[in-house]
């Protein structure tokens, strides 16, 4: 998920994080950078502690992408 630090980003990791169809392995956020994503959503309860990436780290092959950054960042 790129732009997984907002509030589009938690809603989807929110479905996501625990769906037995889905593994999120990857996510960005340039605001959170290094943090884990714990700390960022303690509400969140997730199986795996993934840390957040810059938005130009490579995606692991052969992922699904999502984008959830604003829409003024989309343009760019």
């Amino acid at each position: 998920i790129i732009g997984a630090g907002g509030l589009t980003g938690r809603e989807l990791l929110s479905y996501l994080v625990n769906h037995p169809s889905f593994e999120v392995v990857h996510i960005t956020s340039n605001k959170t950078v290094g943090k884990k994503l714990s700390e960022v959503f303690p509400s969140l309860r997730i199986k795996s502690d993934l840390i957040f990436k810059l938005h130009e780290d490579e995606i692991p092959k052969n992922s699904l992408v999502v984008l959830a950054v604003p829409n003024e960042a989309s343009l760019e």
